[in-house]
């Protein structure tokens, strides 16, 4: 705990935006400003990009769109916190840490009957820190910029620690045990794995479900098999595009903490 501490107390974090790039260019670029000083340039190669922003420069971020024919466009996903980059290559560390706010794990949660559902997603509306940005974009025609605010930082409490961010007023803590895969053609699934408990969203080549023995087969781009009970796959869907991936992973983590209540419940 003291080592996985120190490490969110380094100078080096950074806001990690994921976002989108409508048409990737390398002769488009997003330019990121600070109190109007130009602070760094991202070139738009590809559809899916992580900007890494100094956590120093995090109450005044901006983000101009240039491009050539003014035809591309950046749309904002997710932001998060990210500590100091690695050669690590596990599926934790392919997306940036999500902080769901505390208020979701201190108000009762599980519905008792179906017809509860529509009042615990009111209780949900604001589950993760970054939300206030999501589907925001940067259009390169309007010259508008696309900003963000927030002053967060690390407290301890009880031999804990929790992020607090002063800009919003909000109480965050780390999403744990959720693994993202980076984006390929095929079957994007949202699953449970029966032993660890972990949850995956990963990308694999074929899904069958045997209704008659309820298990899901996964079949893996390697060729290897994975069988589960069905009821442990939560959502899934063929993909083709990085903006169907972007999209399936929000709606995935948007149910999160109804998935996590239910099965401490023991309703999964």
């Amino acid at each position: 705990m003291v080592q996985e501490k120190s490490k969110w107390r380094s100078e080096n974090l950074n806001l990690t935006f994921v976002v989108l790039f409508t048409k990737p260019n390398p002769n488009d670029c997003l330019r990121i400003y600070h109190k109007e000083q130009l602070i760094d340039e991202i070139i738009c190669d590809s559809h899916v990009k992580k900007i890494h922003v100094p956590i120093r420069y995090q109450t005044d971020v901006q983000f101009l769109m240039i491009s050539k024919n003014n035809e591309n466009v950046c749309e904002f996903y997710f932001v998060s916190l990210s500590t100091p980059l690695s050669n690590n290559k596990s599926l934790r560390d392919k997306m940036p840490h999500i902080f769901y706010t505390l208020d979701w794990q201190t108000k009762p949660v599980v519905p008792l009957q179906d017809t509860e559902y529509f009042q615990i997603w009111q209780n949900f509306s604001i589950p993760f820190f970054g939300m206030q940005i999501h589907k925001q974009k940067a259009r390169p025609d309007y010259r508008n910029k696309v900003c963000w605010k927030s002053n967060i930082k690390m407290i301890d409490s009880n031999n804990s620690y929790y992020w607090h961010d002063e800009q919003c007023n909000k109480t965050f803590v780390r999403l744990e045990n959720v693994f993202i895969a980076e984006f390929r053609p095929g079957h994007l699934c949202f699953i449970r794995r029966p032993i660890s408990g972990s949850s995956h969203i990963n990308v694999f080549r074929d899904i069958n479900i045997d209704f008659d023995k309820n298990l899901c087969h996964l079949t893996k781009f390697t060729g290897k098999n994975i069988t589960i009970p069905s009821s442990h796959i939560f959502k899934f869907k063929k993909i083709q595009t990085e903006r169907e991936y972007l999209d399936f992973i929000w709606n995935c983590l948007l149910i999160w903490p109804v998935m996590v209540s239910s099965w401490l419940n023991g309703k999964l």
